[in-house]
């Protein structure tokens, strides 16, 4: 009985074993799949835009479209030295500012883009020159003229000739008023008529000049006053003709002045008239009322200048000119 349950048990464990074994010789070997390696860098920053300041430089960039974006890395070199350590920005980093320069330095700004394999771009670059803030006023407009009409005033000037001009700001007070809203001009304007104004008032103009900075200079200032050109209705006209019976000569007048002379001119009159009005070039110095005129000329522009005289005497008028050239 033993020798047959033993016989039973050792042919069970032979089958067992040959089941196994082929189980086993069934079993195929695994196939092997090549990982791909990204190697292709990201497109560049672009729009990048650098902005001096003092001992600093701030940078802007647009990041590119990659999917695998991961940042910029930016690195800097003055002129004649070693480039910096990179900086590595997020890739929601769209601006950087840069301090610890050295002002009046030229540096040399890089922007590489990096993707998340690690692959980075070729880069763009960025030259700027950090410096202090400019503290300078520019000079004032030089050689202002004012010529006054109706309602109105011409101003004309010589800008200054700083190399970061930016323009002049005029401002007006009329005598016992206030001041106007400062009016900004562009560095290519050279003249303004000034209108809205009140005749018979004084008004001084102040012009002043400004930089790109925002610095201002201390201004020149001169005084017009508008008029009304028309006298009780009269028409002024260049040599009206005069009446026999009442009339006026004008004296030898020099030819030329210079602008820092005072021309003085009294007329003869024939009768004492009711009243004396003055012109320059056709338009009415209001100051002048009596039939002696005294002007500094440096007040006024250079060039050719016409003065009429025009007397009224009731119904009779009177008339003289004379032409002058101020240098």
């Amino acid at each position: 009985m033993n020798r047959i349950c033993f016989t039973l048990f050792f042919l069970a464990c032979f089958f067992l074993l040959s089941s196994c074994k082929q189980s086993v010789d069934s079993v195929q070997p695994a196939t092997t799949v090549p990982v791909q390696t990204d190697t292709t860098a990201p497109g560049n920053p672009t729009n990048i835009t650098a902005q001096a300041g003092n001992g600093q430089v701030t940078l802007s960039w647009t990041n590119p479209g990659d999917s695998d974006f991961n940042g910029v890395v930016i690195s800097w070199t003055p002129t004649g030295g070693s480039p910096s350590q990179p900086v590595s920005l997020t890739a929601s980093a769209t601006s950087q500012v840069i301090t610890g320069l050295t002002n009046n330095t030229a540096y040399t700004f890089t922007i590489k883009a990096t993707d998340l394999t690690g692959n980075i771009s070729t880069g763009v670059t960025a030259t700027k020159t950090p410096a202090a803030p400019d503290t300078t006023a520019p000079g004032n407009p030089t050689n202002i003229t004012a010529q006054a009409g109706n309602g109105q005033v011409t101003l004309s000037w010589t800008n200054p000739g700083d190399s970061d001009f930016n323009g002049v700001v005029i401002s007006w007070t009329p005598t016992g008023g206030s001041p106007s809203q400062p009016v900004p001009l562009s560095s290519s304007a050279t003249s303004q008529v000034i209108t809205g104004l009140t005749n018979n008032t004084a008004y001084t103009f102040t012009m002043k000049a400004t930089d790109l900075t925002g610095n201002i200079s201390t201004g020149g200032t001169i005084t017009r006053t508008p008029y009304d050109s028309g006298v009780g209705g009269l028409t002024v006209t260049i040599n009206p003709p005069s009446n026999t019976t009442f009339s006026l000569t004008i004296p030898s007048v020099k030819a030329s002045y210079a602008s820092a002379e005072t021309l003085a001119v009294t007329p003869v009159i024939s009768a004492i008239a009711d009243q004396y009005k003055w012109y320059l070039n056709g338009k009415i110095l209001p100051d002048q009322t009596s039939l002696a005129i005294n002007l500094n000329l440096s007040t006024f522009p250079k060039g050719t200048l016409q003065f009429t005289l025009i007397a009224v005497k009731g119904s009779l008028i009177a008339s003289g000119n004379f032409t002058i050239t101020v240098q």
